[in-house]
């Protein structure tokens, strides 16, 4: 069930979440590198879905 924190809603622990992990960190690079930065992995539902981490 996801409760809800304001304007974003966060799942309980143990619930699955959707992510992504960016190939490189986006708070270190200019908004055009960051805006072309390569997707490394995907997770949907707890299961890998692209990539690998």
């Amino acid at each position: 069930m996801l409760q809800s924190r304001g304007a974003t809603a966060m799942p309980e622990t143990g619930e699955p979440a959707d992510i992504g992990v960016l190939d490189g960190d986006p708070l270190a690079v200019a908004d055009a590198v960051f805006a072309s930065m390569p997707v490394a992995a995907t997770m949907v539902a707890g299961q890998l879905t692209f990539g690998g981490v």
